[in-house]
């Protein structure tokens, strides 16, 4: 029986995502909300100067985000703890993160109306974290078989 609930919120939301074009016209001084009473969530806002936000959610936490304004857009994907985010300013600037569940992260940025040099980041101290704690044990095992 849950399966089924599942689908038809799935259905449901697919109609609502594909007529989205015709809901934005009919709902362009109005928000949207859908929730199923389980957890996931489906929002359309629209604020003043245009900015628009959509966001849609499931009830293990993941999310897809999507806003546009008069300054910029900006899009973020959150799946089981790894997250993607883009965003554009209005002047040109893109900056990119990418962050995965343990902890480990690229960031690039480009300023300056798309003209400055790109700035890249990356921090793997999620991934060496986990190595040398398997390397530990592994070191650890080989000592107490060797006495």
């Amino acid at each position: 029986m849950n399966s089924v609930n599942f689908r038809l919120f799935v259905a449901l939301l697919v109609s609502v995502i594909a007529s989205a074009a015709n809901l934005d016209a009919l709902a362009q001084s109005g928000d949207i909300q859908v929730k199923s009473g389980q957890g996931e969530e489906f929002n359309v806002k629209h604020s003043l100067f245009g900015r628009k936000n959509v966001v849609v959610q499931d009830r293990l936490g993941d999310k897809i985000e999507h806003q546009t304004g008069l300054v910029g857009s900006k899009a973020k994907v959150q799946i089981l703890g790894n997250g993607y985010e883009s965003k554009k300013g209005i002047f040109g600037n893109k900056s990119y993160k990418v962050s995965t569940i343990l902890g480990d992260k690229v960031e690039t940025k480009k300023t300056w109306f798309g003209l400055g040099r790109r700035k890249t980041t990356v921090d793997l101290s999620g991934t060496t974290g986990l190595v040398n704690q398997v390397l530990k044990t592994k070191v650890a095992k080989s000592k107490a078989e060797v006495h």
